[in-house]
Formats: C-alpha cells, structure tokens, sequence
C-alpha cells in the first residue's frame, strides 16, 4: 500500500492520465476531420447523382419516338409516305431606311401653304 502513495506512482499515474487526455484529444480531431470529409463528399455525390439524372433525361428524351421524328423530318429532310415537304426560302429582312426630320414649320407659314 506504500507504493501507490510514493511519489514516483503519482508519476507513473499522472503520466498515464495524460495520455489518455491526449489521445482524447487527438480523437477527437480526428473525428471533427472525419465529419467534415463526410459532408463535403456527401454534397459530391448530390451534384453526381442530379449530373447523373440530368443525363439519363437527357438520354431518354433522346432516343424516344417525337425526337427522332424531329431529327428525320428537320435535318435529315425525310417525310412519311404520303406527305410532302414544303421549304419556304429566307426572305431578307425589309432595310430600314432613316427617318426624315420634318422641320416644323411656324404658324404663318402652314397657313400660307394652306391658302395658296
């Protein structure tokens, strides 16, 4: 019973203590660490999976029935049987010509061209 009283176990004890302090610690961080690993990649793998999702619309908007009649009949030209394909040719766009300022005449003188 002396030996747990002598200061060379107080040592021994207190040595032990912190340790175990520090490895609490050091755990803790490494837990703290850990967590935030995990939400940043948990946000990755949202942003993946709607990439993903947006792709497989996309995909299967692609290769349903209305887009690639829409491919046939808009680039390839193609019709069914029976129909007729009628291309209207561009027509360029009218110019624009300027506007012509009218100078407003005075009062005397609008009459003047009314009377004579």
């Amino acid at each position: 019973m002396r030996i747990l009283y002598s200061p060379l176990a107080a040592l021994i004890i207190t040595g032990i203590v912190g340790v175990i302090c520090v490895s609490l610690y050091m755990n803790g961080r490494r837990i703290q660490q850990s967590a935030l690993t995990v939400q940043k990649m948990e946000v990755e793998v949202a942003s993946i999976e709607a990439k993903v999702n947006l792709v497989e619309r996309n995909a299967l908007e692609a290769t349903s029935s209305t887009a690639k009649e829409r491919i046939f009949r808009d680039e390839l030209l193609l019709q069914k049987p029976g129909e007729f394909i009628v291309q209207i040719p561009d027509q360029p766009l009218p110019s624009v010509k300027p506007t012509q300022t009218v100078t407003s005449l005075r009062p005397w003188q609008q009459w003047q061209q009314l009377l004579f």
